[in-house]
């Protein structure tokens, strides 16, 4: 994950002002950072950070204090900063911090119009839920059918045979035909289509559970559970030359659970991405700027078009049905959990 939250780029006081210079250029002023500027009075003064923006004729003087405390910036500092305003002939006054003001700072802010700026990371509201960073894991659930078995049924006629029925799913090229016939003799669907949404019904009803598997590493895990299927309505199928009505029937159920990880660092494309309050003006900034870039972005920040109403949690599980079947053949000789002992909710 990217380092570029505030307590990965500021260590100390030198570090918060490179990082203020960098939050000022903006592409429109020449920003100097830990530069020394001799006023009126003749005595020269370490000035954090210089920023010059010329306009025509004219050059405009900004100079910036940077206060990387823990303790909120007291009048104190505000006065100093009016007194270098004026010896130096600045058009304007910032200190930034790290903590905040004290009320008076404020006060005083507001008579010499000096401006007062805190930066601080954006909170996971902020960045919209579930926050700067999102880790969850997505399962692709696959299913398959095999060991079919006829249970129960009544033979409408001597068979000419032994009462049994292939049924083969997953693979398009062998996938078994089977129809079935309703009581008022017209066609209905094959089995073969009643039993795909028969194990579809089943699969959702073994993994209603939601659960990370062996602790959350990707791959892919095999499972089985049996299906006890007894029709609804009559179910006719002809077998070796004589009408069958099935009344019951077993089935194992194949699933193929496929599980990956997903982790996205929101920052991970920028260099630093912050809120800046104006502690004067209420107003709230944010200010970026990506990798590739020279120059710093800032926008309003309007809490308003933030998401708030995500239903995603990091370390939640979103569970994805896939329509197709897999060949039961794969289960076959890799000794698949049964699905009721790997049922662990989160």
């Amino acid at each position: 994950m990217a380092n570029n939250d505030l307590s990965g780029l500021v260590q100390d006081w030198g570090s918060f002002e490179l990082l203020v210079a960098k939050l000022n250029e903006t592409g429109t002023a020449k920003v100097q950072h830990n530069v020394v500027l001799t006023g009126k009075s003749g005595a020269p003064r370490q000035i954090d950070v210089a920023i010059r923006h010329r306009e025509g004729l004219y050059e405009h003087l900004i100079i910036v204090e940077c206060k990387y405390w823990k303790e909120n910036v007291s009048r104190l500092h505000v006065d100093a900063l009016q007194s270098a305003i004026q010896d130096l002939g600045a058009s304007k006054g910032v200190i930034f911090s790290v903590a905040g003001f004290q009320e008076g700072a404020v006060t005083a802010a507001k008579h010499n119009h000096i401006e007062l700026f805190r930066v601080r990371e954006l909170s996971d509201e902020e960045w919209g839920l579930p926050g700067r960073v999102v880790d969850f894991y997505m399962q692709y659930f696959e299913r398959s059918i095999g060991n079919f078995k006829i249970e129960e049924a009544i033979v409408l006629g001597p068979p000419s045979g032994p009462l049994n029925i292939a049924i083969s799913l997953g693979d398009p090229a062998r996938n078994s035909i089977t129809p079935t016939i309703k009581l008022d003799g017209s066609c209905g669907k094959t089995l073969e289509e009643i039993l795909t949404d028969v194990s579809q019904r089943a699969l959702g009803e073994f993994t209603k559970e939601t659960f990370t598997i062996n602790g959350g590493v990707e791959g892919v895990t095999y499972m089985t559970g049996q299906v006890n299927f007894v029709p609804q309505d009559a179910l006719l199928v002809n077998i070796s030359g004589a009408l069958v009505q099935l009344k019951r029937m077993t089935f194992d159920l194949g699933i193929k659970i496929t599980q990956n990880r997903f982790i996205l660092d929101r920052s991970a494309n920028y260099q630093f991405a912050l809120l800046i309050e104006d502690s004067i003006r209420k107003t709230v900034s944010s200010a970026s700027r990506r990798q590739d870039e020279t120059v710093t972005s800032l926008t309003p920040y309007d809490k308003s078009t933030t998401p708030q109403d995500e239903a995603l949690k990091n370390g939640s599980v979103l569970k994805i049905y896939l329509s197709n079947m897999f060949a039961y053949d794969e289960v076959l000789g890799l000794n698949p959990v049964p699905i009721d002992t790997l049922r662990k909710p989160l």
